[in-house]
């Protein structure tokens, strides 16, 4: 919607450089749409529990939460029972792609997942050490693709 506000919830890991970055790169994006408002955030320690405690705490302080965007699945899960017990139609947005996730997403209960793909970073990881021990120039970033799992297309993922 054009001139809506759009509202988000946060959730992030243990304050350090994995979830910072995770964070920065939602920001990236979500900082260039003037309709889109972070209205809260809080380290959900990487725990369903977090999760879910934090979900709580943003749905009973805004009268409107239209997204909760956790950097980990385990967070997003919590959240996503949180939602459900308080009876919202917030969608709950996880980052991993895990397993149990997956299914939560067919089931309806977790709205999607930013899939990452640990073996395509292990072939980038591999690659940079062979090109260090050869004496060659490494990237001091390499980015890996993700993937937008949700219920659209989570039955590719299931198998």
């Amino acid at each position: 919607n054009g001139d809506a506000t759009s509202t988000i919830y946060i959730i992030t890991g243990i304050p350090g450089f994995h979830s910072n970055e995770r964070v920065a790169g939602f920001h990236e994006i979500i900082d260039q749409h003037p309709n889109i408002e972070v209205v809260g955030s809080g380290p959900g320690n990487w725990e369903r529990l977090g999760g879910m405690n934090l979900a709580e705490t943003a749905l009973k302080a805004n009268d409107q939460v239209d997204l909760i965007f956790a950097v980990s699945d385990a967070m997003a899960q919590g959240a996503a029972q949180a939602v459900q017990e308080a009876g919202k139609d917030t969608m709950t947005l996880g980052l991993d792609g895990n397993p149990d996730t997956l299914k939560d997403i067919q089931a309806g209960v977790v709205t999607a997942s930013l899939a990452v793909f640990p073996k395509e970073m292990g072939k980038i990881a591999m690659q940079n050490i062979k090109n260090y021990l050869d004496g060659e120039a490494i990237e001091r970033r390499n980015e890996t693709p993700l993937k937008i799992i949700d219920a659209s297309n989570v039955g590719e993922y299931l198998n």
